[in-house]
């Protein structure tokens, strides 16, 4: 339900809401470093960006198959962003759109778009920069923060290990 607040009783005359629209959402990744994401609504990347968008369009083994993603960021779908200047960190904004968008046939991320917890630990990979180096590893932690993706272990053929490496394309 929806209440209606019209001070009418003059009792709260400290408070002033102003509703502003957002249009963009401001995103920053380290120089030569990647970060997952989900987001409620389809966003656009900036033109010319050093980030580049991907999904896991295959998760074999011990290695975790990236496709890249161009044009739009569907909502509500798990990915990987990557800044691939080795020496910049890429300070951004996801453009909000309303466009169509394709569907990431395949995707292998989960994405939450709230904190969801309640997980079992060691059952989902997560993106961490471990001692084999930035990959996917298996998470000691039960909740995934908003706005992230993980990587189910059943969604994993034929697992090896803790660490899922990036294979992008061939």
């Amino acid at each position: 339900s929806v209440d209606v607040w019209d001070n009418s009783q003059k009792i709260d005359a400290g408070n002033y809401w102003q509703l502003i629209k957002v249009t963009t959402v401001p995103l920053t990744i380290a120089a030569n470093d990647y970060t997952t994401l989900c987001l409620p609504f389809n966003v656009k990347l900036p033109e010319n960006s050093t980030v580049k968008a991907y999904y896991a369009s295959q998760a074999a083994g011990d290695v975790l198959k990236l496709t890249e993603i161009t044009g739009i960021i569907p909502a509500n779908e798990g990915v990987i962003l990557q800044n691939t200047n080795k020496s910049e960190a890429a300070n951004i904004n996801l453009t909000i759109t309303t466009e169509e968008t394709t569907t990431l046939t395949g995707n292998q991320l989960r994405g939450v778009t709230a904190k969801r917890e309640g997980y079992t630990a060691k059952q989902n990979y997560v993106l961490a920069n471990g001692n084999k180096g930035i990959g996917f590893y298996k998470a000691n932690f039960t909740a995934i923060p908003a706005n992230k993706a993980y990587l189910p272990s059943e969604n994993i053929m034929n697992a090896q290990g803790v660490m899922m490496a990036f294979s992008f394309g061939d």
